[in-house]
């Protein structure tokens, strides 16, 4: 049985749709499906319809959090353009109103905002330094993870959250984040990971995966293979999926 109903909104990749489109990903009606829902006949909105891979079709209800957990050194260096960067990025790829820069440096901050907004986010972004177990905050205050994952799981809403923190691919990091069930993929960093790499990382995989239909188990490490120094983790469940890697990371 295919997971879109005939009439339903979903977002599809603007590559497979005639004329030019504003956004990367643009939203459009499901006619019907084909090949036992292995494709999904969309409205062109151009007196036509158009077939497509179910695997470039998205849910209608995407919404991107970026979210910049600051630490006052760095933030004029690295923190900033770095979110800047990828902000730029979904601007490009989804409509202005479906994206959010919040920039935080407290879990007092992280928390009431997530209890208030969170679920409208399918999709977290997060930057910031890390370690094994921890986020670091301004003031030299750390965020456990257990606390962290408490937070990003207000609302009941499944997401996939991908992490820039260095080590924060590590196993206490992953684990914990990974088997809540209201995480449904999480990918970070298992080292070190120059700000460069980091952004590259974010949108090559939203465009493999987003764009291109690459499955999500395949996404973070074929976008790895792409990216200066690589090292990102892929953790679903509790389980690990190490990506590919070439050298070590700078940073």
């Amino acid at each position: 049985m295919s997971k879109f109903k005939k009439g339903e909104e979903v977002w599809v990749s603007a590559t497979k749709l005639s004329g030019a489109q504003e956004f990367a990903l643009v939203k459009r009606r499901v006619l019907g499906t084909r090949n036992g829902s292995r494709s999904i006949v969309i409205d062109d909105r151009d007196g036509n319809s158009v077939e497509v891979s179910s695997r470039l079709v998205h849910k209608g209800d995407l919404g991107f959090l970026l979210m910049r957990v600051g630490d006052l050194d760095s933030e004029a260096t690295l923190l900033d353009p770095l979110s800047k960067s990828i902000l730029q990025f979904l601007r490009l790829l989804v409509k202005e109103d479906l994206v959010r820069l919040l920039e935080v440096r407290t879990s007092q901050e992280i928390e009431s905002y997530m209890k208030t907004y969170g679920a409208a986010y399918t999709h977290v972004i997060l930057v910031g330094h890390g370690r094994s177990n921890a986020l670091k905050l301004a003031f030299g205050e750390w965020l456990d993870v257990n606390d962290f994952v408490k937070m990003m799981t207000t609302g009941g809403k499944s997401r996939v959250i991908i992490s820039l923190a260095c080590d924060t691919g590590k196993t206490t990091f992953g684990k914990t984040m990974s088997r809540d069930k209201n995480i449904k993929e999480f990918v970070a960093p298992k080292a070190a990971v120059h700000g460069a790499s980091a952004s590259l990382f974010v949108q090559q995989l939203l465009s493999l995966h987003l764009l291109e239909g690459r499955e999500f188990e395949a996404a973070p490490r074929n976008a790895s293979t792409r990216v200066p120094g690589g090292g990102f983790v892929h953790w679903r469940n509790g389980e690990r999926g190490v990506t590919r890697r070439r050298g070590r990371p700078k940073g």
